[in-house]
């Protein structure tokens, strides 16, 4: 499938040939048959398949395409298959009574030798982009259609499942706001069959089903009588409104996968209503699908009723106005919520923004535009000034550091300064060709103006040429100074980067791109360059132009990118409709979608908190793309282990590889940190007493383990362990005995740091120990030797078990009665008289976690198979989650029995997912850049938080992911989002009714 079919005559062959290379360079694809050859069977079929596969038929109109019979039954079979089409005028002096009525029915657009080539084709692109989701799946089901008619409509090549039901819904949708192009005959026949083979697949059921009424209704009415009957029909109008919950929330989901999130949402939202008034209903899938639409939206506003293609937004210095230009010269502004405050046709119609821009008070708004004229607006939309000298179209326009002087660069080869009042004051000369962009220095005394005469110039304010930039090979595109101006980098359709000295010095010339780079920023700190090319690609560098990172996901080419103000992420905007957000990784954060147009612009609020987009779509939107559902604890310098809640839940102590412990607060505020090991010895394990006063911590090699105040002051010193191997800490329940280990020894200590016992076991290791939950046992597992021993407080063996190769893991039940050992693929469980209960068998590849929820009733095991099975204590499998794919390895029950959290092993998989005790997936959390490491419940089970090789710990809020707290996000969100609306749907009056404060 192609963008656009070219429909010529082969007179015109030079200029469509331009035309397709425009259409190339845009990133569209063109089907366009370049020979003059026989009009045999074969060739005209493979005509109608280029017609029929094309989103757009665009027709080059002239006199001789006007009077060429091929041009004409390619317009028929257009025209019979319902596509959109686009008549272009190229030359005139044709018969207007030879023109088809199809194409007089379009406007048309004029591509004449006199008029503006780039002004007609922006408004050509502007065209294509009209409606694409609509005319892109108008043109998809077009060529199943077909298929499935050409091969005598066999049921097999049917639209089934969620195919059918998107596809169904853009019929009636089409259909009902009359969208052009309409579905064809054969679309509403492909649709049409497809329901019907649906309606066949189920009248058996529905026969069953209307049987087993009737019998029961007859059953009702000669044994119960009419009070049976009607308890009856109540229970079956019940069940169809427990049924419709469950539609609604698959509904959603389907919404919300095919980017109709606002509609996703007000639909989870109604299932929410149903599910409260009939509690029957599916309340994890419900609340999955509020929580996903909740969570997912990130649009806030939509800015929308422009009267073209949205081509600039700027923000005023203080962030309570927005304006937006389209490229049909229309301005409008906004306040910082979205609402529509006043529209003004700023510059000649037909003549697009170019540039739009607030003084640094704040006070007026310059407009640059192709009519040959920029503009003095103050806030209230009133024209205070026309700068009106240059020849043609003005491309750009900055104000000074001091808001006194602006400077314009012009189609005409020139710079002009201009004081606030309007007045000329100079004309910059020197460039040689178009004088595109203009940007400042970041202290705003220098002034650069790229050109086609492939030149970077740089300006004073007083109009002096500094230095001129040569090297790139045709104009360039995009130019950005450093934050500390000393840098100047340059890229265009060379498909190059250029770094410059401030002296005008060529430093470095950065290859890479593939096609014409479109833009290039620096980080707020200056020490990384992104670039964003038509390739599809972002690529990260360093200052000096070492490349680091190649950021791939975009589908078309790619025109913006910036750094959040924090310089931690980026944001990009693409031709095929999305923005993304990614770290410095390189990982793909989020994509911001519902855009159904090229983004041509992103800007962020002042505050940092608000993205704003412009689009070929004639709207702009406001995303959020922070969560505020969860805190992000940074500030470690390695991997981040073991995250931990004190036994009250107030702090939350952090551990990293390198061998610093992080004090935070519940709510995620840094309190101290602590230096407990360096980058040789390194933290292995750390862990609260049961009172909460006492941290003890050991590291990987050294004599040393500590144990610390809740406050991080160091109290005892333990010294003794030696050799380096992974190591561990446990506290007795009562917290007067602390076991520590080393290679093949235990040591027991009390909180003076007086050593009361060493264990010697003949391991190479040990993996892992345990208190009994009436602190009289200790069961340690020990390595390679295949053995569990039980050792009594007082340092005596009582029981070796085992039979296999070797342990890994262990756990005693709540009541202590067992201890569960892993050991190989198996989970074996043990009495505490050291009696083999039995093995639980299932995993195919060894167990390497094991735990028993709160109650003791259920045994969790993680195997290296990627699944986690939940046992009960007859050792039956009770349910498996996860799969090979998934790759989970960690989990952790919530103290109150409720949800299971759990991490994977694949490095590549950095969410976190939380599921019922069920099995069911509730919640998948996003946020991790790298491979997690661990899980932990606060105590009262409100907040998970979690570690990751990113150097970070996330705190994720669970009480935001309640029913009524999810109903209440929707509904404020709901609210805002329609509140300047002109029609603004009214089911949201009765759905959420008692949920918005």
């Amino acid at each position: 499938m192609t963008d656009v079919f070219i429909s010529y005559s082969r007179k015109d062959k030079a200029f469509v040939q331009v035309l397709n290379q425009a259409l190339a360079d845009s990133k569209y694809d063109a089907w366009v048959d370049w020979e003059n050859i026989p009009l045999t069977a074969d060739w005209w079929e493979e005509i109608k398949a280029g017609i029929e596969g094309a989103d757009t038929f665009i027709f080059v109109i002239s006199p001789d395409s006007i009077a060429s019979k091929v041009c004409g039954q390619e317009i028929d079979h257009a025209v019979e298959n319902n596509k959109r089409l686009l008549p272009i005028v190229y030359r005139e002096g044709f018969d207007m009574s030879l023109v088809r009525p199809a194409l007089g029915r379009h406007n048309w657009l004029f591509f004449k030798e006199d008029n503006d080539f780039d002004q007609a084709f922006t408004a050509l692109v502007e065209a294509l982009n009209t409606d694409l989701s609509h005319v892109k799946t108008h043109t998809r089901l077009l060529v199943k259609a077909q298929e499935w008619d050409k091969k005598y409509r066999r049921d097999d090549l049917l639209l089934r499942g969620d195919e059918f039901v998107i596809s169904e819904n853009w019929l009636v949708e089409a259909l009902e706001q009359q969208k052009e192009p309409l579905p064809a005959t054969l679309h509403k026949e492909y649709i049409h069959a497809g329901r019907e083979a649906q309606e066949r697949e189920v009248k058996q059921e529905k026969r069953r089903i209307l049987i087993l009424r009737s019998l029961l209704a007859v059953m009702s009415l000669a044994f119960v009588g009419a009070a049976g009957a009607g308890a009856y029909a109540y229970r079956l109008w019940k069940t169809s409104e427990i049924a419709q919950i469950t539609t609604l929330a698959e509904k959603s989901n389907l919404l919300f996968f095919t980017d109709k999130k606002p509609a996703a949402l007000i639909t989870a939202l109604e299932a929410g209503q149903k599910l409260q008034q009939h509690t029957e209903g599916d309340h994890n899938l419900v609340r999955q699908v509020l929580s996903q639409t909740v969570g997912g939206i990130r649009e806030i506003k939509t800015l929308d009723n422009h009267d073209g293609a949205v081509r600039e937004i700027a923000i005023s210095p203080d962030g309570t106005l927005i304006a937006s230009g389209t490229s049909r010269g229309e301005i409008k502004f906004w306040n910082q919520d979205g609402k529509l405050l006043r529209t003004i046709s700023a510059h000649e119609a037909g003549y697009s923004i170019r540039r739009l821009t607030f003084s640094p008070d704040g006070d007026v708004l310059a407009s640059a535009s192709a009519d040959k004229t920029a503009k003095l607006w103050n806030l209230e939309g009133e024209l205070l000034h026309t700068l009106a000298d240059h020849g043609d179209k003005v491309w750009d326009i900055a104000f000074s550091p001091d808001g006194q002087t602006l400077v314009t660069s012009s189609h005409d080869a020139t710079l002009k300064l201009w004081n606030r009042n309007g007045e000329l004051l100079k004309t910059l000369n020197g460039h040689e060709g178009r004088v595109w962009g203009l940007v400042l220095s970041p202290d705003g005394q220098i002034i650069s103006s790229h050109s086609d005469d492939k030149t970077i110039k740089l300006w004073n304010w007083q109009g002096e040429l500094l230095q001129t930039l040569s090297g790139h090979t045709v104009a360039p595109r995009s130019k950005a100074f450093s934050p500390d101006g000393e840098l100047i980098a340059s890229s265009g359709a060379d498909k190059t980067i250029r770094l410059w000295s401030r002296n005008g010095e060529l430093l470095s010339t950065l290859t890479g791109h593939e096609d014409t780079v479109n833009r290039v920023t620096f980080s707020p700190d200056g020490q990384l360059l992104a670039s964003a090319s038509h390739d599809y690609t972002i690529k990260l560098w360093t200052r000096e132009g070492q490349l680091l990172k190649t950021l791939i996901g975009h589908t078309s080419g790619i025109n913006w990118v910036m750094f959040s103000q924090d310089g931690q992420t980026l944001f990009s905007s693409s031709n095929d409709g999305s923005i993304k957000q990614w770290d410095l990784e390189g990982t793909l954060l989020q994509t911001f979608t519902g855009h159904q147009g090229w983004v041509v612009d992103l800007t962020l609020s002042p505050d940092g908190q608000t993205l704003l987009s412009a689009s070929g779509d004639k709207t702009v939107k406001l995303w959020n793309f922070e969560e505020n559902t969860s805190t992000t604890l940074k500030g470690h310098k390695s991997w981040v282990w073991d995250p931990q809640y004190s036994p009250d839940g107030q702090t939350i102590v952090t551990g990293e590889d390198y061998g610093q412990l992080k004090f935070w607060t519940a709510n995620g505020e840094l309190i101290r940190t602590v230096e407990a090991y360096d980058i040789v010895h390194r933290l292995s394990d750390f862990t609260f007493s049961p009172d909460g006063q006492v941290i003890a911590s050991i590291s990987r090699s050294g004599p040393v383990a500590h144990l610390w105040s809740a406050e991080g002051e160091r109290l005892n010193v333990l010294e003794g362990h030696e050799g380096e191997s992974t190591s561990f800490v446990a506290f007795s329940p009562d917290g007067n005995i602390l076991a520590t280990t080393r290679n093949d020894t235990v040591r027991l200590w009390n909180l003076d740091g007086e050593l009361l016992h060493t264990l010697t076991n003949n391991a190479d290791y040990i993996g892992g120990i345990a208190f009994s939950p009436d602190g009289k046992t200790l069961a340690s597992a020990n390595g390679t030797d295949g053995t569990v021993k039980l050792w009594s407080t007082e340092g005596e063996l009582r029981h070796t078990l085992g039979n296999r190769d070797e342990y890994t893991y262990i756990a005693f039940s709540p009541d202590g009665k067992y201890l569960a050992a892993a050991g190989d693929n198996t989970l074996q469980l043990w009495n505490t008289e050291g009696e083999l209960i039995r093995d639980l068998e299932g995993h195919t590849d060894p167990v390497v976690w094991v735990q028993f929820t709160p109650n003791g009733q259920i045994i969790g095991t993680a195997g290296l198979d990627g699944t986690i099975r939940l046992w009960n204590l007859d050792g039956k499998l009770l349910r498996t989650i996860g799969n090979e794919d998934d790759r989970l390895g960690k989990f952790v029950f919530s103290p109150n029995g409720q949800f299971i959290a759990t991490a994977s092993e694949n490095v590549e998989d950095h969410t976190v997912k939380l599921w019922s005790i069920e099995g069911e997936l509730l919640q998948t959390f996003v946020g991790h850049r790298d491979w997690i490491l661990d899980l932990a419940f606060s105590p009262d089970s409100k907040n998970l938080v979690s570690s990751s090789a990113d150097e970070t710990a996330i705190l994720w809020d669970l009480e935001a992911l309640k029913f009524d707290a999810l109903m209440q996000r929707g509904c404020e969100w709901w609210r805002e989002f329609t509140e300047y609306q002109d029609n603004p749907p009214d089911q949201q009056q009765t759905i959420c009714h008692g949920f918005e404060d």
